[in-house]
């Protein structure tokens, strides 16, 4: 099994119960909107738990293309965006497929799962700036902005990629959460590119990691392929009961937009000033650090001692042991972040082969 952020389950099994403070994970820090939480709440006073939810999830499906601006018979909704990633993988046609890396690393999984061949286009490791399409491919896998090294991905890289492809799969899973300006949303390349399918996901931009929420957005073609490898009710009653708190987000997107502009790149300025530590500008909610001495595992039980989680990335292709990721919150939050690195990071800096009796990271 892959480690992933946001295992609190584990954490507590390793370090105590808590509490912990959680930058493991990618998620929206103001938590799960009103509407969605009342849409939900009415969902299962109206009974939606004793009844089948509905196999076609024809009410969110309309709402989801009348907010993206899409035909309904473009969208298949899943049970989180890594249902419909499998779902793509098993549709498309076989062959090589590119996966800039560092990715995430469940790209290269389904790839190998689903009968194609993987082939990692490494990115610069002072930069990791994506990189233009070199070669003729069957598919690609890339994301706008990528996981873990939050770099938007250029326009031109992604149209060098449908040139050269049979087919591309765009994760923006992180598209809401970047920061205003920095990342460009894919769709209207759509039109030009059929060939391009898009994976978005409400688990972040909407603090619903419980509640597994994802879409896509393809050609009519490809979204039936899709559906028809999917099992039935793969979307719970009360994922699709946020149907109807869609029309009611301005004020949450707007608001997290706001913070956007300003809390991803202060914190990002205080990581990158703290000695040994080496930052990556960031253009969504995460920032990808490298320690130039010493372990990130180490760190990370140091800092989970404390009640503080961060992802270790060397599960990542092309990362080592020395780089970890933290997710961005709000400012209390991320000053004590940085009061717990300073001190911890001192310890590290001072001594590299200091340890802190953590074991294998599973959170």
């Amino acid at each position: 099994m892959e480690a992933h952020g946001g295992n609190i389950r584990a954490a507590r099994e390793i370090y105590g119960e808590g509490p912990f403070l959680d930058f493991s994970a990618n998620i929206n820090p103001f938590g799960a909107p009103k509407p969605v939480l009342e849409a939900i709440r009415a969902a299962i006073d109206g009974g939606a738990l004793e009844n089948y939810p509905d196999p076609a999830c024809a009410l969110l499906t309309r709402a989801i293309a009348r907010r993206d601006g899409v035909a309904k018979e473009c969208v298949l909704c899943g049970n989180g965006a890594s249902e419909l990633l499998n779902a793509a993988l098993a549709v498309l046609p076989k062959g090589l497929v590119a996966v800039q890396a560092p990715a995430f690393s469940e790209y290269a999984r389904a790839v190998r799962l689903f009968g194609h061949t993987v082939e990692f286009v490494r990115l610069p490791r002072d930069t990791f700036e994506p990189q233009l399409c070199e070669k003729r491919y069957t598919g690609a896998i890339l994301a706008n902005p990528n996981n873990p090294t939050s770099r938007a991905l250029p326009v031109s890289v992604l149209e060098s990629y449908l040139e050269r492809c049979e087919w591309v799969l765009l994760d923006e899973a992180f598209i809401e959460l970047s920061r205003p300006g920095a990342a460009k949303p894919m769709l209207r390349l759509r039109e030009k590119y059929p060939k391009l399918t898009i994976l978005r996901a409400f688990t972040k931009s909407l603090a619903l990691p419980g509640l597994r929420l994802g879409y896509a957005i393809a050609s009519t073609e490809i979204a039936a392929a899709m559906r028809s490898c999917q099992v039935p009710w793969s979307v719970n009653a009360l994922a699709q009961s946020v149907a109807g708190a869609l029309p009611a987000l301005a004020q949450y997107e707007a608001q997290t937009r706001e913070w956007l502009e300003t809390e991803p790149l202060w914190l990002w300025e205080r990581l990158n000033a703290l000695p040994g530590v080496c930052a990556l500008k960031p253009d969504a909610n995460f920032i990808l650090c490298r320690l130039e001495r010493g372990s990130a595992e180490a760190l990370a039980g140091a800092l989970a001692r404390r009640g503080v989680l961060i992802r270790v990335a060397a599960n990542f292709e092309s990362l080592d042991g020395s780089f970890f990721r933290v997710g961005v919150k709000m400012r209390k939050d991320n000053e004590r972040l940085l009061r717990e690195l300073e001190e911890i990071n001192e310890i590290v800096q001072r001594d590299p082969d200091v340890q802190y009796g953590n074991p294998p990271s599973v959170y």
